[in-house]
């Protein structure tokens, strides 16, 4: 053992060494969002998400559980946040979508996302293809991005008039 150095401290200097993504880029929740999360999903946790889906992203400089931008349009940024809950033996999850609101945020939840290894930002003015429908789009405002590495998909979740639309960009 070394002396002067604490076997947590070691640790948090190797894994910083080591450039892990978990202990990198693992979510930071604003809290007024993730007290609206756990108001009213106190049993679903950030999505842990697996090794490999991590170093991916990190290597793409980008974040597997968490996304924040202006969904709704009105020039405030908002939050989402990847969610998992164990149900006997598969993993349920959730994107927690926290609009900033004034003062306070306002909750809407995507249940079971079409994909749900991680989630990315689509900027506004990106482009997409929607794939059901054969044809390339314009987005208007960020939207959240959800994929699975297993399965190869992945969707486009846009704020139109209150709720989510799903574009389907991966097949």
């Amino acid at each position: 053992m070394m002396r002067g150095i604490s076997n947590g401290a070691l640790l948090v200097a190797m894994m910083a060494l080591l450039g892990s993504p978990h202990f990198a880029e693992a979510a930071v929740v604003p809290a007024r969002c993730w007290q609206k999360i756990q108001e009213t999903r106190g049993n679903w946790r950030v999505a842990a998400g697996r090794s490999d889906i991590w170093l991916w992203a990190h290597a793409h400089h980008q974040t597997v559980d968490m996304v924040r931008g202006d969904v709704d349009g009105n020039g405030l940024t908002d939050s989402a946040v990847l969610l998992s809950r164990r149900s006997g033996k598969t993993m349920d999850m959730q994107i927690a979508v926290c609009f900033a609101a004034g003062d306070g945020a306002t909750l809407q939840v995507i249940e079971s996302p079409y994909g749900g290894d991680g989630i990315t930002l689509t900027p506004k003015g990106g482009h997409v293809t929607d794939f059901e429908h054969d044809r390339d789009l314009t987005l208007q405002s960020d939207g959240i991005t959800s994929y699975s590495f297993d399965h190869a998909v992945s969707g486009t979740y846009v704020f139109e008039q209150g709720t989510f639309r799903l574009i389907i960009t991966g097949d």
